[in-house]
């Protein structure tokens, strides 16, 4: 039997009557000894023939003897193993061995220990409490150094966590259809601020701003022509930049009520989908800047730099600029998109039912459906035109003939009962 970590989980040896007890036992003395060699017809004690000496071996006792090859890292799982070899009170032994050469004594053994162990004859038994102590602080140093591993690894996935909390509320309340509009109305604020701090910022002199990359912009993402004049003195450059915003989100507002007005009923579903896939675009290809970032990070403690601290910066960084790209994308499909005619058609809701018939393909079989069939020929033709509900507002089924038992001879001429025949799927 090999005992792995999975020790101790309720699962017992059960040990034969022959291994517990042996033939050899010392009834007079009470031990239950094993035999090296006997004269009788020992085969509890696995002998072939029989041997001319008997010698009892008080110290190898029957039962069931385990032996420990190798100490496990956690302490946890060690004493697990321990439990297991205490072979829930039947007889036997338990026995463990350290080598010099497992991994935990090659990297937390000291030389001196070392140096000693190798000057002592082979086959001589160490046992002392200082050998025990150093493996218990060799596990020790392995618990802290994997718990730092895992502690480390929750710090960087909470990065992440938080992000995956944003996208995933903003998704699914994309997805259920709630506050489209106003997710809309804050991508445009969101996107005309970050504009105008760009292009024309209070921080810089008026001169120095970019107007045709603003104009640009505008241009890109809100299909805008709007000509922006700057103006020649600092005192008038407040009241003007107040007024370029209010003409810019008229524009826009003008802009959305036209295009709402185009697509009419259907306007929501095409937001939702315009969001749906630039979060989903977008997002993938976050993670994946991510994944990269996390490999090379671990690069920045080179440098003295806190590792945690300098990723959290980063991922930041990348997350404003997925959400920038996902703002431009979605503005820039949303004041661009156009449906056809035939493409409204398609989505218009189909409620008109028009039956072609009412004839099952089975039930031609029996010959009174036939005749009931043939007795009624305008039921075989198609129904064209609107179908006009009947005057009782229900459809009624008709029975063409006395009822079928279960358990009657079925009508085909089978011979078998109807439950087992035509009347089984019934």
């Amino acid at each position: 039997t090999i005992a792995t970590n999975m020790a101790g989980r309720g699962t017992d040896i059960v040990l034969g009557p022959g291994v517990v007890d042996s033939r050899c036992a010392d009834k007079s003395t009470g031990l239950n000894k094993c035999c090296i060699a006997c004269q009788e017809d020992c085969s509890a004690c696995f002998k072939k023939s029989p041997l001319t000496e008997c010698r009892t071996a008080p110290e190898l006792r029957c039962g069931l003897h385990i032996i420990g090859t190798e100490r496990h890292e956690a302490r946890r799982i060690d004493n697990q193993l321990k439990g297991r070899a205490g072979r829930q009170g039947d007889p036997g032994s338990s026995r463990f061995y350290l080598s010099l050469e497992d991994e935990l004594l090659r990297i937390f053994g000291s030389e001196r220990m070392m140096g000693i162990m190798s000057r002592l004859p082979e086959g001589e038994k160490i046992t002392h409490p200082l050998i025990t102590r150093m493996i218990n602080n060799a596990q020790r140093k392995v618990e802290a150094r994997n718990f730092e591993i895992r502690k480390q690894l929750l710090d960087f996935d909470d990065v992440m966590n938080q992000q995956r909390r944003v996208i995933y509320n903003l998704r699914q309340d994309i997805l259920e259809g709630r506050d489209i509009r106003r997710y809309l109305a804050g991508f445009v604020e969101d996107s005309l601020a970050t504009a105008f701090e760009k292009y024309i910022s209070d921080r810089v002199k008026p001169d120095a701003w970019d107007t045709q990359a603003l104009m640009a912009y505008l241009k890109t993402v809100f299909t805008l022509d709007i000509k922006v004049n700057v103006p020649e003195t600092m005192r008038v450059a407040n009241d003007w930049k107040a007024s370029l915003e209010e003409e810019v989100r008229n524009k826009i507002q003008e802009r959305l009520a036209a295009k709402q007005e185009e697509l009419g009923p259907i306007f929501d579903e095409v937001l939702k989908i315009i969001f749906l896939q630039a979060i989903d675009h977008r997002w993938k290809s976050h993670l994946k800047a991510i994944d990269e970032l996390r490999e090379g990070i671990g690069l920045r403690a080179y440098g003295q730099k806190d590792v945690l601290v300098a990723y959290k910066q980063e991922a930041f960084l990348l997350f404003e600029e997925m959400m920038d790209s996902v703002r431009h994308e979605v503005l820039s499909n949303a004041f661009r998109v156009q449906v056809s005619e035939e493409q409204l058609v398609a989505q218009a809701p189909k409620n008109i039912f028009t039956p072609t018939s009412f004839s099952h393909k089975e039930l031609d079989q029996f010959e009174t459906v036939k005749s009931a069939v043939r007795e009624a020929p305008a039921a075989e033709h198609p129904v064209s035109g609107p179908l006009q509900p009947p005057v009782s507002g229900k459809m009624e089924p008709v029975r063409s003939g006395p009822k079928i038992g279960r358990n009657a001879p079925c009508p085909c001429g089978s011979g078998k009962k109807y439950k087992h025949c035509c009347g089984r799927n019934r």
